[in-house]
C-alpha cells in the first residue's frame, strides 16, 4: 500500500455492516444490514447494498451497526435463557408444553425467540443452526461492550456464566440452545413437547 501513490490513509473510511435475520433469512435473501456508516458513505453504496440485503439500517456513525448487533444479540440470548426457565417451570407443573408454547406466541411473551426457539427445544435438537462456542464469544462481547461502556449488567453477566458453563459442559461446537441443557439437568428432568 505505501509504494501506491494513489493510496491515501485521510481517504479511508471505516463502514460496520453487521447482519441480522438468521440461517433462514440468509437463505431467503432476506437479512437485514446494520450499518455503521457516515451519511456522505451511504449515498455512495445505496445502490449496492440493496442488490444483496432485503434492508440496510444506518444506525450512525461508524462503530453504531456493530453496537446494534450486539443490544440486539443480548437480549435474544437473555430471551433464550427465559424460555428454558418458563419452560421448565411449566414442565415441572405438568402443562404439556407444546400447549404453552402456543399461549406463550399468542400472548406477550410472543418473540422470533419463542417462535423459532421453542420447538428446536421441545423436539431436542437445540438448534443447529447455530454454534454454543458463537453464542458464548457474543455474550463475552456484549459484556465487554457493558464494561468498555460503564454499564452494569447483572442479567447479562448471569447469562455469559451460564453460556460459558454449558460451552465447558458440551463443547463449543454443541447447539447453542444446549445452554438449556443445563436447565434441564439442575431440575432432572428434561423438555420435551
Amino acid at each position: 500500500m505505501a509504494d501506491n501513490p494513489s493510496f491515501c490513509p485521510a481517504t479511508l473510511n471505516l463502514i460496520d455492516a453487521p447482519v441480522t435475520g438468521g440461517a433462514e433469512g440468509a437463505s431467503a435473501g432476506t437479512l437485514t444490514m446494520l450499518l455503521g456508516i457516515d451519511e456522505q458513505q451511504l449515498a455512495l453504496h445505496t445502490q449496492l447494498l440493496a442488490s444483496f440485503t432485503k434492508q440496510a439500517i444506518r444506525m450512525g456513525p461508524s462503530g453504531a451497526g456493530y453496537v446494534t448487533k450486539l443490544a440486539q444479540l443480548h437480549l435474544n440470548y437473555l430471551v433464550a435463557q427465559g424460555i428454558g426457565e418458563a419452560l421448565m417451570m411449566g414442565a415441572k407443573a405438568d402443562l404439556d408444553l407444546s400447549t404453552l408454547h402456543h399461549v406463550l406466541q399468542n400472548s406477550c411473551a410472543q418473540s422470533y425467540v419463542v417462535d423459532r426457539y421453542i420447538p428446536k427445544v421441545l423436539d431436542g435438537s437445540y438448534d443447529q443452526s447455530f454454534a454454543l462456542g458463537l453464542a458464548c464469544k457474543d455474550m463475552r462481547l456484549i459484556t465487554e461492550l457493558g464494561e468498555h461502556l460503564e454499564i452494569e449488567m447483572p442479567l447479562g453477566s448471569k447469562v455469559y456464566q451460564s453460556y460459558k458453563d454449558a460451552t465447558q459442559r458440551f463443547g463449543e461446537k454443541a447447539p447453542h440452545l444446549s445452554v438449556l441443557k443445563l436447565i434441564e439437568e439442575q431440575s432432572d428432568k428434561q423438555l420435551r413437547a
